[in-house]
């Protein structure tokens, strides 16, 4: 493994890269030999974590912005990144337009056009 990953030139532990992407390359395997049990397994799964870890959900996402309050609110908030005399190369009103553009362009991926809709779906009318 040693020698292939000198020729590939990788600069990670050859052992943890080929045995990850060899379970990567299994798994995708899998996936397109049985797509419907597989899909069905996934959707137990989820409709289990949905059902019965909603709470944990909740609360992780509640204790990760509480931490990120914390430590803007605390000495570590004020840790300059760079040396004396960096200055930031984008404004903070640039960096809020980054991040929401980023967060956008997510939804747009995620949803497609169909996203601008959601708001007006009604379930009920669908027969779910």
């Amino acid at each position: 493994m040693d020698a292939l990953a000198r020729k590939l030139g990788l600069k990670t532990d050859p052992t943890i890269f080929f045995t990850s992407a060899g379970i990567m390359i299994l798994f995708l395997v899998v996936i397109l030999i049985a797509p419907g049990p597989i899909g069905a397994a996934f959707g137990a799964g989820r409709e289990w974590i949905v059902t019965n870890l909603g709470w944990f959900f909740i609360f992780g996402v509640t204790s990760w912005v509480g931490f990120l309050l914390w430590v803007a609110i605390s000495r570590y908030g004020s840790i300059r990144l760079g040396g004396n005399d960096a200055k930031p190369a984008y404004s903070n009103v640039s960096w809020f337009a980054m991040l929401f553009a980023g967060g956008d362009r997510h939804g747009t991926d995620v949803l497609g056009r169909s996203g601008a809709h959601f708001p007006f779906y009604d379930a009920t009318k669908a027969g779910c």
